[in-house]
């Protein structure tokens, strides 16, 4: 499997200089922040989803939750890519 792990890329707007995209393979945006604090925990739960982490546990702040799913879509996608074509279409 390929290094998953996240690049921080500015991406500020208007009003919003802090403003990051997160970007995985290095150029492959997944998802934008408005802080570096919701960064962090977006990047440990993206990273919590790669080290097969539960979900729900006490204390998971929404961002992370955030950055749990988009991992987990993520990676259901590159399993479904790397099926054989028959296989997909027999399910």
């Amino acid at each position: 499997m390929p290094d998953l792990s996240l690049t921080r890329i500015p991406a500020p707007l208007l009003g919003q200089p802090e403003r990051v995209g997160l970007a995985v393979l290095g150029s492959v945006i997944i998802a934008h922040v408005g802080t570096s604090s919701s960064a962090d925990l977006f990047e440990a739960g993206w990273q919590a989803r790669l080290d097969q982490q539960r979900r729900n546990g006490p204390g998971r702040r929404p961002r992370w939750r955030t950055g749990w799913d988009h991992a987990n879509t993520y990676l259901a996608g590159l399993i479904a890519a790397q099926q054989p074509t028959e296989w997909a279409e027999s399910a």
